[in-house]
């Protein structure tokens, strides 16, 4: 039998704050990271950085100052069940802003490798945001947050040469059913990324209060006839890892001033 499951509607068998239970986060903001290079970028940028103990579902949760203000850094797992289950322990537990630091494959040739895109809306591909939200809601990120992130970054960016650019990112669980037909229908529909989490962290951090902001490092193009990918170049990258350091420096900056 086929089937759509609503949302549901109601208190939850268990809540977020039923994992946290008495544990409050150390600082209301907080950096998402995907990878153990970009947790050392951010930590390198910080003072003062700790390893916090939390009963958060994440590899490992940090703290630091950076310009005086105290900000924590989530390293989590891929794919949108388990960072979702960050973001919502993380929410109970007092975090109001995040900013997450990811990757994505890019859709149209705007969009190059080592550019960044700084989503506005997403196409909701993935599974988990369906329980929050009916699917006609378009997700969409905290608009203030992420106006915010794409200044910061475009001023540390300065003169170097990559692109910052903002607008749709398609979400998906099926890394290895990105087909080229569907690549091309999106494109064209204006979307420029694929990444396999930003859809649901919209949703849930809205559907939670929560501010959210997210900034993409582009690792891999999707339109061209073969995959090429950062990871196949050294020169790429070296390239890449030095916009990440910039991409790290803009999300502290921005946390630091909320």
């Amino acid at each position: 039998m086929y089937c759509i499951l609503s949302p549901g509607s109601g208190r939850a068998v268990v809540e977020p704050a039923d994992f946290v239970r008495d544990y409050r986060a150390p600082t209301d903001r907080f950096v998402l990271v995907f990878s153990k290079k970009t947790l050392s970028t951010v930590k390198r940028l910080m003072e003062g950085v700790e390893k916090l103990k939390a009963p958060v579902p994440a590899l490992s949760l940090w703290s630091g100052v950076y310009r005086g203000s105290k900000i924590g850094i989530a390293h989590v797992y891929f794919g949108a069940p388990a960072t979702a289950m960050a973001l919502e322990t993380l929410a109970a537990s007092g975090v109001e802003s995040f900013v997450v630091l990811g990757f994505c494959g890019s859709l149209n040739p705007r969009l190059r490798l080592c550019d960044v895109l700084i989503p506005t809306w997403a196409v909701r591909g993935e599974g988990t945001s369906h329980y929050y939200t009916p699917l006609r809601e378009t997700a969409k990120p905290d608009p203030d947050l992420t106006s915010g992130l794409y200044e910061a970054l475009r001023r540390v960016k300065g003169g170097r040469k990559f692109r910052v650019l903002r607008g749709g990112v398609w979400s998906t669980d099926a890394f290895f059913r990105e087909t080229r037909d569907k690549v091309e229908a999106l494109s064209r529909r204006g979307v420029l990324g694929v990444d396999m989490e930003a859809s649901a962290l919209m949703v849930i951090s809205r559907f939670r209060g929560t501010r959210l902001a997210l900034a993409l490092l582009v690792s891999d193009l999707l339109y061209t006839s073969e995959w090429r990918t950062i990871f196949d170049d050294k020169k790429l990258l070296r390239r890449a890892w030095s916009v990440e350091r910039l991409m790290a420096r803009a999300a502290l900056e921005l946390l630091s001033t909320l």
